[in-house]
């Protein structure tokens, strides 16, 4: 695979914390290292939506497919290159360990008709406030963006999925693989996030996401989560 030039990331714990904290994410294994371990972890995981985050930049993105594939820790140094061939996708390596994978789809946004199914079994609330984004930016490193960064919105999908867990009297696991497409332009404002019953495969789980703000459609995706204990994904 032919890429560009090499970015180096390393996410300070300080950081992971910043980034955790301006999308809501309050999951222990990201904090706590003591709990961490009583999940199976030898530490506490740097977020993964904090390390996909780092596609963000200034160019419209409309799509994400997201993949993680090994766990990273904070202050490990991670590798991330962008495909010459293939704009949008980005390969995250640790050593000679692939981590994580991001395809993503830049372009205008193409405003498909889109409603959520009738049957939804959670709905996570957030305030997106100009403060928790500035937050986000810093967190990232991030300057000079003059919009609303996707990759914001796509990470409200853990503090979701922490919800639904919690309501819901289960483990809320780990992110696999998440997906994002964007229907319309996100705002600051009032946002819900709408998730269906999870489909269980082999001790994973798929669930449907849907992101409405203002009463439409903002973004969909998909989230397929696992234990903690069972797997070694962020």
């Amino acid at each position: 695979m032919t890429t560009t030039k090499a970015r180096i990331i390393r996410i300070t714990k300080e950081n992971g914390v910043k980034y955790a904290d301006s999308v809501g994410d309050l999951n222990l294994i990201h904090r706590d290292t003591a709990f961490a371990r009583g999940k199976g972890l030898v530490d506490v995981i740097a977020p993964g939506m904090c390390l996909a985050s780092n596609i963000q930049d200034k160019r419209p993105l409309r799509k994400a497919s997201i993949k993680f594939k090994g766990m990273v820790f904070y202050e490990d140094e991670i590798k991330m290159q962008e495909n010459e061939e293939n704009e949008g996708v980005f390969i995250f390596t640790k050593g000679d360990e692939e981590v994580c994978q991001v395809k993503a789809e830049y372009g205008d946004l193409e405003r498909k008709d889109a409603f959520p199914p009738g049957e939804i079994d959670f709905t996570y609330r957030k305030l997106v406030k100009e403060e928790d984004i500035k937050k986000y930016l810093k967190a990232l490193g991030i300057k000079d963006l003059k919009k609303l960064p996707e990759m914001y919105f796509a990470s409200l999908s853990a503090p979701a999925l922490l919800g639904y867990g919690r309501v819901k009297g289960i483990d809320s696991g780990i992110h696999v693989s998440q997906s994002f497409e964007l229907n319309q332009q996100p705002e600051t404002g009032y946002l819900e996030i709408s998730i269906t019953n999870s489909r269980e495969r082999r001790g994973r789980s798929m669930h449907d996401m849907y992101w409405l703000q203002n009463e439409r459609v903002l973004a969909k995706g998909k989230a397929l989560v696992l234990q903690p204990e069972t797997d070694k994904s962020n």
